[in-house]
């Protein structure tokens, strides 16, 4: 069984500091994020004390210029600290 998570939609206010990370290199204020993970059982590593968790991935939809791209939680908060954005209502 899977679960899907998502999030609210943001909007780019303002860029911080410029990234070279995939897909967040070309983003202008006002592009619309979008944020999603799954719910899942791994099997990998069964039997392991981590039950093949490791590192969440979370894709990041910017639905403004129709790109998607995925990264670990760690590496998507130390990419969003170089951006403002706010919840779309």
């Amino acid at each position: 069984m899977e679960i899907s998570l998502y999030s609210h939609q943001y909007r780019v206010v303002d860029i911080l500091k410029k990234s070279n990370a995939d897909m967040f290199k070309d983003i202008k204020v006002g592009d619309i994020l979008q944020f999603s993970t799954s719910i899942v059982r791994n099997t990998k590593g069964l039997g392991t004390s981590h039950s093949g968790v490791y590192a969440t991935e979370i894709l990041i939809e910017n639905i403004t210029q129709s790109m998607i791209v995925s990264r670990t939680m760690t590496k998507l908060l130390n990419i969003l600290k170089h951006f403002e954005l706010e919840r779309v209502n």
